[in-house]
């Protein structure tokens, strides 16, 4: 650290003798490792990370750092005093300087994330609940937060703005996953999870590389590694590692120096004769509103039998032509500032030769030749990795036209819609239904029949689409009582036009028993208390149906409402009958005014010595109404009830 300390100072003190920068943007990713920037030399292929130091000073406790293309310099967060947060700038010349303080109580806590937005104005800081823009310009303007449009907290590892689509990517801690932002509306959505390993570690540095790579630098076990990732493909290509065990602090941010970037994608990686696809211009300008270079022209190929239908979408301007042929030619083409796309229409006739194509927009007139060799620029295919420029492939494959269909036949469940769409399984064709709607997917609430035309490129039917409606029925029958510790048995009665094929039976909405493709439609159980029973049934069209009936088991303990204790040898005793004996706790008698007249804390039912004579501390009771308690124990489980018995002298 000191020697690069004195080199540095060397170099300051020559500035004004040579007025050289110590560095350029050369198309590479920044690195920060505690403090110390570095220029990334390294390629997928290379077993160690090849890291080019900056000859600056250290710059201590920073985080969120990241290039800005307009000035050749680097934004992040300075850390070094505690409990404030502040901006510094780090100019090609070796200059560390402290441009402004952020007073804003995120700041000064979390994850601290950053990166350009596409025009590069703005300094965009990701902090918890959405992006925060600090126009670098202008230092005393407010902040303009734009949040998370979901409403959570997102606090990211680091964000990396993807120059090609003007979209910012970030390693989101809390959900490890990347997910990919809108820095216009705060939308979010997600690309893909790392491995364990990664997850982990999290992924505190990130970049993007000119061929649609984004670099991911994170530790593990004394090593630096650096991953990378293609997000289009969503798939790990290449680790490169180094020796590092004193690595606390990293962060990356993107050094990318270009004008012009041109993408191709194709809607359909393959497609049959008779079909019609698209075909998307992506044209990424971040240069000067006009670059050098007139008149501009802009050429797309496609293969014989590919001709284009229309172009949907072109935001450039030009004379097209084309039409009708397979090539698209757009002179006087303006290619603007800023991020925007070409929609073209294909038609693919049954003269397309089957196979494998490829098509590759070229976009001539370009005066750096430097730069733009030849003086044009090709299209590259977002789906591939390469460090060149690839053409964008689709495979014509064999002829698979529309079915010549007379009538589709659909069923309609019982108080349900049905969606109508016979050519679900098909693609590359126009529907008009006689309602007038072009919607391939039609939704009907009542049977009858539905015409419509369809239309590839090569044929017209007329289809009737025919709706039918389903009937399914199912009983369970009237509510149950049986006797407590009997078996109970639910039989359901089904009325259905097409087979059950799955049965599922709930007692008090937890699943007992479910078959499938196997006839279950009698359920038995031993409840312990009153229960509901429920059979919901599948027929093979999909339809629903259910029905539910409710189980009371009751005691089966005969009571009698009275007795006559006078000695004559018939109903003497008041005592309990069940069908098998059942040990009783507590049997308890009160008269009329809850006074205790009798108790017997253990017994058995069917005994008439275990009963009630009908006296109290051995002296005969007058006649009268009395009340009865009594707890059993039924299955192992207490039960208790009560009533009242006459005592008739």
């Amino acid at each position: 650290m000191k020697n690069l300390t004195i080199l540095w100072l060397l170099l300051v003190a020559l500035t004004p003798l040579f007025a050289q920068p110590l560095w350029t943007c050369d198309g590479t990713t920044i690195i920060m490792i505690d403090g110390d920037f570095y220029l990334n030399r390294t390629q997928i292929g290379d077993a160690e990370i090849n890291l080019e130091p900056l000859p600056v000073p250290n710059a201590g406790n920073i985080n969120g750092i990241a290039y800005r293309r307009t000035d050749n310099c680097i934004y992040g967060a300075d850390m070094n005093l505690d409990g404030t947060g502040r901006l510094f700038r780090l100019t090609p010349d070796g200059e560390y300087e402290i441009i402004s303080t952020i007073t804003n109580t995120d700041f000064n806590g979390g994850f601290i994330s950053a990166t350009f937005s596409y025009d590069d104005r703005y300094l965009i800081l990701s902090l918890g609940p959405g992006l925060y823009k600090i126009d670098v310009d202008n230092l005393q303007a407010p902040l303009e937060m734009v949040p998370y449009a979901d409403g959570e907290i997102h606090p990211f590892a680091d964000i990396a703005l993807d120059v090609y689509t003007g979209k910012i990517h970030g390693f989101d801690l809390f959900r490890e996953r990347f997910v990919k932002i809108d820095p216009n509306s705060g939308a979010i959505e997600d690309i893909y999870q790392l491995d364990p390993v990664r997850t982990i570690f999290s992924v505190p540095g990130l970049s993007f590389e000119y061929n649609q790579l984004a670099i991911g630098l994170h530790g593990n076990n004394g090593l630096l590694i650096m991953s990378f990732f293609h997000p289009e493909t969503k798939s790990l290509l290449w680790d490169a590692v180094l020796e590092n065990p004193g690595a606390a602090d990293l962060d990356a941010c993107s050094c990318l120096d270009f004008d012009v970037a041109l993408l191709q994608t194709i809607s359909q990686d393959t497609v049959q004769h008779c079909q019609t696809m698209l075909a998307t211009i992506l044209l990424s300008n971040r240069g000067e509103a006009s670059i050098p270079g007139s008149p501009f022209t802009l050429v797309d190929s496609f293969p014989p039998g590919v001709t284009i239908d229309d172009v949907i979408y072109n935001p450039y301007g030009g004379t097209v032509s084309g039409l009708g042929t397979n090539q698209l030619l757009i002179e006087d083409f303006e290619p603007k500032f800023g991020v925007d796309s070409i929609i073209v229409r294909l038609a693919v006739s049954e003269a397309a030769e089957l196979g494998v194509h490829s098509v590759q927009v070229e976009l001539s007139g370009f005066l750096d030749e430097l730069n733009y060799p030849e003086g044009k620029l090709l299209s590259d295919n977002p789906k591939t990795y390469s460090t060149e420029a690839d053409p964008t492939p689709f495979f014509v494959q064999a002829d698979d036209r529309l079915p010549p269909l007379e009538q589709a036949l659909f069923y309609r469940c019982p108080d349900k819609s049905v969606m109508l769409n016979p050519f679900a399984e098909w693609s590359g064709y126009d529907i008009w239904w006689d309602d007038g709607s072009t919607e391939e997917e039609q939704i009907v609430d009542a049977a009858g029949v539905y015409g419509l035309t369809v239309t590839d490129l090569c044929n017209t039917y007329e289809v009737d689409v025919v709706v039918q409606d389903v009937y399914l029925d199912i009983d369970l029958g009237t509510d149950q009582t049986i006797p407590l510790t009997s078996e109970a048995s639910v039989e359901a009665i089904i009325d259905s036009d097409f087979p059950v094929q799955q049965y599922q039976w709930y007692v008090d909405d937890a699943l007992e028993e479910n078959c499938e493709q196997e006839v279950c439609d009698t359920y038995n159980f031993t409840p312990s208390q009153t229960s509901w029973v429920e059979l919901i049934v599948t027929e093979e069209n999909g339809c629903i149906a259910s029905d539910r009936v409710r189980i009371h088991p009751k005691l089966a303990l005969f009571t009698p409402n009275a007795f006559s204790p006078n000695g004559d040898g018939a109903n003497d005793h008041f005592y309990f009958q069940a069908p098998n004996p059942l040990i009783y706790f507590d049997f308890q008698v009160f008269d009329r005014w809850g006074g205790l007249i009798f108790m017997d804390e253990f017994g058995l039912t069917n005994d008439p010595a275990e009963g009630w004579d009908g006296t109290f501390q051995g002296e005969p009771l007058e006649t009268g109404i009395y009340i009865w308690k009594i707890r059993l124990e039924v299955n192992g489980e207490p039960y208790t009830t009560a009533g009242e018995v006459m005592l008739v002298r």
